[in-house]
């Protein structure tokens, strides 16, 4: 038994026998078995919300239009792979306003995680919003100054330069 089919039996079991498939979700996502995913949504137990959102976010990749319903849901959790996964969707369609409102709502649940914020200013910055992205990176910066990432936004904004390289927004991760 290879060391991958050992997790994925024991994310499995936690999934059907504990009721918690999230992690299954998310392993099958990084492996791109998207017939397991498939296979894996009428198996997700009712109550097991954090599994079927995990699902619903893995689905936009077929489905990005739904996105924008998962808002509610998503912020509903605080789990910081969901609000990035779905700011990845948001911004992937152009949604800058939703994407915004949803890394503000991460802000609130965590004030220390600018993961999702920085998404944002460095979409800005790929979309030559300079004001923008330098408004959003520096209150980033405000946040969590320690940011190295933040800072080359706000330098390269100040700028009006480019991000200098392609931002991934594709819902499965990488």
């Amino acid at each position: 038994m290879t060391l991958q089919e050992y997790q994925r039996r024991i994310l499995e079991r936690r999934a059907f026998d504990e009721g918690s498939a999230k992690d299954l979700v998310y392993f099958l996502a990084v492996l791109r078995d998207r017939d397991g995913l498939a296979a894996l949504r009428g198996r997700i137990r009712k109550e097991d919300e954090a599994g079927r959102l995990a699902w619903d976010l893995m689905a936009l990749e077929e489905r990005p239009d739904r996105a924008v319903e998962l808002l509610p849901r998503v912020a509903a959790f605080d789990d910081p792979w969901f609000f990035h996964t779905l700011t990845k969707a948001l911004l992937g369609q152009g949604r800058f306003k939703e994407a915004l409102a949803l890394a503000q709502q991460r802000l609130k649940q965590s004030a220390g995680d600018t993961s999702v914020i920085n998404l944002v200013a460095k979409w800005l910055l790929g979309e030559g919003e300079h004001v923008l992205a330098l408004e959003v990176a520096k209150r980033s910066l405000r946040l969590a100054p320690r940011q190295e990432d933040m800072q080359a936004v706000v330098n390269r904004a100040a700028r009006k330069g480019s991000l200098g390289y392609p931002l991934y927004l594709d819902v499965l991760p990488k």
